[in-house]
């Protein structure tokens, strides 16, 4: 049977187009999108990711300087002068005048393109609710112009009452064709599975229980520390092999 998240990955190559993980809180999203971008990553593709907090909402740019974190000061010197001023600008690389927010976008444009001649790449986006309104404008801006083929696009998005859902996810459904995968809750399991993998050795059940209600109360993050602890400590007893 064929994974359907290497599939996803892999039909990029002749198709871009766009994933959400959609779920309230806890629910799961953030492992599926980590396999995505595995997938990606052992496929060859370049990733550009950011994780946008709640706090850094208001603070104008800060996801896309997340996104450019591991785009070099040369490849950004590869765009025309005026757009890789105005980029380094942006990401706070440089002096001189403040980036024009034009110039921004266009910039972006360019480097998508450019870097997605050279091998598939893959955004990266999780709690896309939280997403500064600067960069979901520079980023719509250039999916938009995006090359038929070579980019994808995953994000997770927290839902749940009382919350409404971004003008960005809009602006990715125009630009891309957009996959909305509401994620079920783990079962108990998969979950352990998750937690087994992440903290090696045995994991009280109580623990998993209590995470699969999503209620990860202090005993039980406690609990979780002492099992990374111990699993750290028993990874530096291992004999060296000489």
């Amino acid at each position: 049977m064929l994974d359907p998240i290497a599939s996803w990955v892999d039909e990029r190559a002749v198709r871009s187009g766009a994933l959400i993980f959609e779920g309230p809180a806890g629910i799961g999203k953030t492992h599926a999108f980590a396999e995505v971008i595995d997938a990606a990553v052992s496929s060859g593709a370049r990733v550009l990711r950011a994780q946008p907090v709640a706090a850094e909402l208001h603070l104008v740019g800060s996801a896309l300087i997340d996104l450019c974190m591991d785009v070099s000061d040369e490849q950004i010197a590869e765009l025309p002068d005026v757009q890789a001023r105005a980029l380094s600008a942006a990401l706070l690389r440089g002096g001189g005048a403040p980036a024009v927010p034009q110039a921004v976008a266009l910039a972006v444009s360019t480097l998508l393109r450019m870097l997605s001649a050279r091998q598939p790449v893959l955004i990266a986006l999780d709690d896309l609710q939280w997403l500064d309104a600067h960069t979901a404008e520079v980023v719509g801006f250039a999916l938009r112009r995006l090359p038929l083929a070579g980019v994808g696009v995953v994000a997770t998005l927290r839902t749940g009452p009382g919350t409404e859902e971004p003008e960005f996810v809009r602006q990715l459904a125009s630009a891309l064709p957009l996959v909305r995968h509401v994620v079920p809750p783990l079962s108990a399991p998969e979950l352990e599975q998750i937690l087994r993998g992440h903290l090696g050795g045995e994991i009280p059940r109580w623990i998993v229980r209590s995470a699969v209600r999503g209620s990860p109360d202090e005993r039980v993050l406690r609990s979780i520390h002492a099992a990374r602890c111990k699993s750290s400590l028993r990874s530096s007893r291992k004999p060296s092999v000489k």
